[in-house]
């Protein structure tokens, strides 16, 4: 059996996302296997949470699997990238925007900018 999965990864905070198609093959994988696998991300996120927390570091900790499993809709695994808001303009762009070019040149000119 194989599985799909669309994911963005971005190298840098600076830089852009890419988007890759990762496509797991389970076969040869046991149940034995699967249980070492899904141990394996609850330390990440267990530990993940204890770091998040401003408590200290407990001795021990007990956790129920079933709380760290998502069922999400297939939709919110393909990859989307993030549409940017547009920019915003000030009070002033919007004033600006609204004047003719002579009053442009006027005001310009008033502030001595210009000669």
């Amino acid at each position: 059996m194989k599985t799909v999965i669309k994911v963005l990864t971005q190298k840098k905070a600076e830089s852009s996302h890419h988007e890759t198609e990762i496509t797991v093959d389970w076969a040869g994988v046991s149940e034995a296997d699967l249980r070492m696998m899904a141990q394996c991300y609850l330390v990440q996120r267990v530990q993940f949470r204890m770091k998040l927390n401003d408590c200290a570091i407990p001795e021990k900790v007990s956790v129920e699997a079933k709380d760290f499993v998502h069922h999400l809709p297939e939709a919110q695994w393909e990859c989307r990238p993030r549409k940017k808001e547009p920019e915003k303009k000030s009070a002033w762009d919007s004033i600006i925007d609204g004047l003719t070019p002579a009053e442009k040149k006027a005001i310009i000119q008033q502030l001595g900018l210009v000669t």
